[in-house]
């Protein structure tokens, strides 16, 4: 057994106080509460500001002493505090009790989830999606399933992007709980992020990986995690004290592995400095080798529908390239939630650099004809991967300040 201590920012919190005391008091085994079955979840969503966040943590202790008694002896807590009382965000504690078998889990932070290529889109060709036992449903509205969004606010921004949007892209469809505790996936792919200087991770990476691994626990036979990416051009290389670079996905992978993922079921992809690298080294380094075809995508919120374009139209290249078919893969994109991980400032500069960088990727993948002209685009051209452009590297890419803040 051991004890517990709940803070935040060096002080203990109220309502940290009351999770802490409650969970000393019961009979909770010594193990992350990730790796108890989540079978029944208890949410009390608490929302507060810097004005009021004394009395908000006050309430947030008697909320907990409310829910806490009507909660089996046996629970695990997961207590996730907001990164920031600068302005409203939510606070969640999560409840995963080892009680009521059957009750379906959950995926922490999702916002999201589609899949490509849509149910319609496939019936004009081949049918429907690959799915287990056939299954090709898809859901024309995003929410209807058991998710938890630990959603707060629902700030909106420019160029059509929604921390809670409900769109869906063209050639897509929104999925809900259903379908992806129906679908079959082979792997699952979730994107690296930036690190800390000390090579950590930031905690919208944090949610990513939190993702993956709810989805990875969801399903009977444990599909793989691969973590992508090698770093930034956008900042130097963080190096180890052994002197050697810490890779983005050297970090991702040893988060997972202390939340309870093994080992044996996490790969890892180091060449790829870019989202365009994620998708390309993705399936070139393990999807095609492997003989995947149901492929999970998670990567941010705001970072997601530039990387459902780029992994929808690669794998749609390569699919065509050496199958024969558009459609031989079935992706399934995951969105973690934004909610409270930037400052507006920081967020808003970052959805006008992933609008242009989307528009950017549209106008060069309109003059690619097939992925073998992809392939010499990316060498020739790109700034990651092209010879000739490799004196480039090093130079200061991005001079805003609140942008570099979400890399």
């Amino acid at each position: 057994m051991r004890k517990v201590m709940i803070t935040q920012g060096g002080v203990c919190q109220p309502a940290g106080m009351a999770i802490a005391a409650a969970i000393n008091a019961r009979a909770v085994p010594q193990q992350p509460c990730h790796q108890l079955p989540a079978l029944c979840h208890h949410k009390v969503m608490l929302k507060h500001t810097s004005a009021a966040a004394h009395n908000s943590r006050a309430c947030g202790a008697q909320a907990w002493q409310h829910l806490a008694g009507q909660l089996p002896s046996t629970a695990a807590i997961a207590w996730q505090a907001p990164v920031s009382a600068s302005r409203q965000m939510s606070t969640a504690i999560m409840c995963h009790s080892t009680q009521q078998p059957g009750s379906p889990q959950q995926i922490s932070w999702l916002s999201q989830a589609h899949q490509w290529p849509s149910q319609m889109q496939t019936s004009m060709d081949h049918g429907t999606p690959l799915g287990e036992n056939g299954n090709g449903s898809s859901r024309s509205a995003f929410g209807s399933g058991n998710y938890n969004s630990n959603s707060g606010s629902s700030s909106s921004s420019s160029n059509g992007y929604n921390r809670h949007s409900s769109e869906t892209q063209p050639g897509f469809a929104a999925l809900d709980a259903t379908d992806l505790h129906e679908q079959h996936i082979d792997a699952i792919m979730v994107l690296a992020g930036g690190l800390t200087p000390h090579g950590g991770l930031p905690d919208w990476v944090h949610r990513r990986l939190d993702v993956a691994r709810d989805l990875h626990l969801l399903k009977d036979r444990k599909p793989p995690i691969i973590c992508l990416g090698g770093g930034t051009p956008h900042k130097p290389v963080v190096v180890g004290h052994n002197g050697h670079v810490i890779h983005e996905s050297t970090s991702c992978a040893k988060y997972l592995m202390e939340a309870g993922v093994q080992a044996a079921d996490i790969l890892k992809e180091v060449s790829s400095y870019d989202t365009v690298g994620n998708a390309y080294f993705s399936l070139t380094i393990h999807a095609l080798p492997a003989g995947w075809r149901r492929i999970a995508v998670v990567t941010s919120h705001f970072h997601m529908p530039r990387s459902m374009s780029l992994f929808a139209d690669l794998y749609r290249m390569a699919g065509s390239y050496y199958f024969g078919d558009p459609h031989w893969y079935s992706l399934t994109f995951l969105s973690a939630s934004d909610d409270g991980v930037f400052d507006d400032y920081v967020y808003q500069a970052r959805i006008n650099k992933e609008a242009g960088s989307l528009a950017h990727w549209q106008r060069v993948v309109a003059t690619l004809p097939e992925f073998s002209a992809f392939h010499a685009w990316l060498h020739a051209d790109h700034l990651c991967y092209a010879v000739s452009r490799q004196h480039e590297l090093g130079k200061q890419t991005i001079k805003a300040l609140q942008l570099l803040e979400s890399y």
